[in-house]
């Protein structure tokens, strides 16, 4: 996985502390974008990954940035997403954003996603 962005924060509300990346990475074919979610225990261990979400929505689909908060005032936290993607029937790359909970039972779940052709997103 190709790292491209971090965010770290009480996801989940229960005061335990969360690190989230994400980024994208080829699986032979095409791009699939990941989300990670890592705690890290107490003392010197390296953090360990709690739950890995890969998918591939559109073809090259890449997630470049990360952020948290109860964007929708439901009084639980959004992952918002942001990168770009390659979909059917257009030639360029259009932006993309997609929206996910979090819990430690159910990993990743998606609420909601677009692309958008007026949305810049860097894409390599």
């Amino acid at each position: 996985m190709k790292i491209q962005d971090v965010t770290v924060g009480d996801l989940e509300k229960d005061g335990e502390m969360k690190i989230v990346t994400v980024g994208y990475f080829w699986n032979g074919s095409t791009y699939k974008y990941q989300i990670k979610a890592w705690f890290k225990a107490r003392g010197n261990r390296a953090p360990v990954v709690e739950k890995t979400l890969n998918n591939i929505l559109w073809t090259r689909t890449q997630l470049f940035a990360v952020a948290f908060g109860d964007v929708d005032e439901d009084g639980q936290n959004e992952i918002v997403t942001v990168g770009s993607c390659k979909y059917s029937g257009h030639p360029y790359f259009a932006g993309y954003i997609g929206i996910f909970h979090y819990s430690e039972t159910d990993g990743f779940t998606l609420e909601s996603q677009g692309y958008y052709d007026n949305l810049y997103a860097q894409s390599s």
